[in-house]
């Protein structure tokens, strides 16, 4: 299994569950990787691409890139490897030459395509990344909108596309201290309400949404604070700053700007009483599970890959895409709620371990192994 981004981007959490579910069912991986934050245990791992996301120079990049290719091509043939699996979120050239290296192994070839396009901009290299989709013996996405999505832009026939979902997080969702305690160590005791958003910080995740809306929350419950947690990528921290000073929400919004440590991610979402996920679009959100399986009532926007998830009232709750006017009305009815919001945020969990266990997604993306050898 070749994963790239590996611990840069939270990937490995991904790819070693995966693996685990894979060993459950008679498969045994191999990863290839840059890094990774979690312990493999059992998982076998090699770092031929270490240092490729560290390095500015795209020269030094590009070389350890290849050369990490070549490392892996001739590993994965001592160990008579017959499938390599990619973990992708982009298609680019590079990737492709990765893809045909291997071919010329006489390997099979499987891709997880998690994004399919990227959100920062028009997509490069979309005649190569068409042609690397079409030299897949199968491509996974994780939903509907995703299978449509991909079939739409790189033209796959919907026999070759299989959909196999992004598991929970309960290998490694550890519980956090009391809610009292946990608010006290991220420096929120003196409110009585708290909001999260977690993750990522970029235009599609529509934090400026969020922000627009808590003045209308803070009328109704002035005593509720928003705890944004996480990296900004490819965005400028400067502008949701604007929002916040424009909007007179300093004292209402606490900020954790960049790597959250995994031993402090218990922490704030035990803090939590509802994490936010206000984003424009995406394909697929590992923010989501996460927050589900800590048995927190979500509340997210009401785009196509969140709804094959979040059933309103039952698993989760859904505001109108790009509305902070929806979006206010949702979180006072909440706030108001407890009970209810512990409701829903238990059927979410339940959801989590029962439909998205990764034992499961192991069978299935073995059983799919199994099919394309013959």
């Amino acid at each position: 299994m070749v994963d790239w981004v590996g611990g840069r981007g939270g990937m490995d959490y991904y790819t070693l569950s995966l693996c685990r579910g894979l060993r459950k069912n008679g498969i045994q991986p191999l990863v290839f990787t840059s890094e990774v934050r979690l312990a493999p245990g059992d998982i076998t791992v090699f770092f031929p691409f270490r240092g490729m996301f560290t390095i500015k120079s795209p020269a030094a990049k590009f070389l350890v890139y290849v050369a990490g290719t070549v490392k892996s091509i001739i590993t994965s043939r001592q160990l008579s490897s017959a499938i390599v699996h990619f973990q992708l979120f982009e298609t680019s050239a590079a990737h492709l030459a990765s893809m045909v290296w291997h071919k010329m192994q006489k390997r099979k070839i499987v891709l997880t395509l998690h994004d399919i396009e990227s959100f920062a901009g028009k997509t490069k290299y979309l005649s190569a990344g068409r042609l690397l989709l079409k030299l897949a013996d199968r491509v996974i996405v994780h939903n509907d909108y995703s299978r449509e999505k991909a079939m739409e832009k790189y033209r796959l026939k919907q026999e070759t596309i299989v959909i196999i979902p992004h598991g929970n997080y309960n290998l490694y969702a550890k519980d956090g201290p009391e809610k009292a305690i946990a608010r006290t160590r991220i420096g929120v005791s003196g409110f009585d309400h708290v909001l999260l958003f977690w993750g990522q910080i970029k235009p599609v995740k529509g934090l400026d949404i969020l922000l627009n809306a808590l003045p209308e929350v803070l009328k109704a419950y002035p005593k509720t604070v928003l705890v944004v947690a996480g990296k900004v990528w490819k965005d400028d921290f400067g502008y949701y700053e604007n929002i916040i000073n424009k909007n007179g929400l300093k004292d209402n919004v606490i900020t954790r700007i960049g790597f959250i440590p995994d031993e402090e991610v218990p922490i704030f979402f035990s803090a939590a009483d509802i994490p936010v996920l206000p984003y424009r679009d995406v394909f697929q959100s590992g923010v989501l599970m996460m927050a589900m399986t800590y048995g927190k009532p979500v509340l997210t926007s009401d785009i196509a890959a969140m709804k094959e998830i979040v059933k309103e009232d039952q698993t989760g709750f859904l505001f109108k895409s790009g509305d902070a006017k929806s979006l206010a009305q949702q979180l006072i009815r909440l706030l108001g709620d407890p009970a209810f919001r512990e409701r829903v945020g238990n059927n979410g969990r339940e959801l989590m371990l029962k439909e998205y266990d990764w034992n499961d997604i192991g069978k299935t993306t073995a059983d799919l192994y199994r099919t394309i050898r013959g």
